[in-house]
C-alpha cells in the first residue's frame, strides 16, 4: 500500500509562484490537482451523477405530466357528480324557451328610454337569477340567502351576481331616492348576462 504525504513545501512554492509568475502558477495548480487521486474520482463521480440526474429529471417530468392529466380527469368527474359548470351544457336550457323569452324581455326593457322600464328590467333579471340558483340546487327564501351558500370555486361570476342583486335591492327599497342612468342599467344587465351565460341559462 502506497502512503501519501502532504508536501507542504510544494504548496508554499505554488503560492509563491502565484505572485511571481501567474501563468506558471495556474499550470502548476492544475497539475497539482490532476496529480491527486481524488480528482479523477471526482470527475468520474460527476459523470455518473450527471447521468443519474438526467434520468431522474425525465422521470419526475413524466410524473408531473401524469399528475396534471389525472387532476384534470378528477375535476371533470367531480363536475359530473356535483353539477358544476363543467357538467352543464347549453342543451340543458335550450329545451325551455321561456327563459330565453324572459331574457329577451329584460334586454328590450333595458333599451327603453323609460327609467321605469329600466327598473323593471333589473327586477325581472333578478327574478331570473333566483330561478337559476334554485335550478342548480341552492335553497333559500331570497337570492341573498342562496348566494351565501355558493362556493366561489363553483361560481366564477359570483361577484357579478352579488353586485347586480345589490342594485336590485336598492331599486326595491330606495325606489324614490335611487336614480338610474341608462349607462348604469346597461352595466347591471351585463352583470346578469355573464352570470347566466356561465351556467348556459340564456
Amino acid at each position: 500500500m502506497q502512503t501519501r504525504f502532504l508536501n507542504i513545501e510544494y504548496i508554499f512554492n505554488l503560492i509563491y509562484s502565484l505572485f511571481v509568475d501567474a501563468d506558471f502558477s495556474l499550470r502548476s495548480i492544475n497539475n497539482f490537482f490532476r496529480s491527486l487521486s481524488f480528482y479523477q474520482d471526482l470527475v468520474q463521480a460527476w459523470s455518473v451523477f450527471s447521468v443519474i440526474a438526467t434520468l431522474m429529471s425525465l422521470l419526475f417530468g413524466a410524473i408531473i405530466v401524469y399528475a396534471l392529466f389525472r387532476i384534470r380527469q378528477i375535476r371533470l368527474a367531480e363536475a359530473q357528480i356535483y353539477g358544476t359548470d363543467a357538467a352543464i351544457s347549453p342543451e340543458d336550457f335550450e329545451k325551455d324557451p321561456e327563459k330565453n323569452s324572459q331574457w329577451e324581455k329584460v334586454v328590450a326593457l333595458s333599451r327603453s328610454e323609460s327609467e321605469n322600464d329600466w327598473r323593471q328590467a333589473i327586477l325581472l333579471a333578478d327574478s331570473m337569477l333566483d330561478s337559476m340558483l334554485t335550478s342548480i340546487g341552492y335553497d333559500g327564501e331570497s337570492v341573498a340567502e342562496k348566494l351565501k351558500q355558493v362556493e366561489p370555486a363553483d361560481f366564477q361570476t359570483l361577484q357579478y351576481a352579488w353586485e347586480a342583486h345589490k342594485v336590485r335591492n336598492r331599486i326595491a327599497h330606495d325606489a324614490g331616492e335611487f336614480v338610474l342612468t341608462h349607462k348604469d342599467v346597461r352595466e347591471v344587465i351585463s352583470w346578469f348576462q355573464v352570470v347566466f351565460e356561465e351556467f348556459f341559462y340564456i
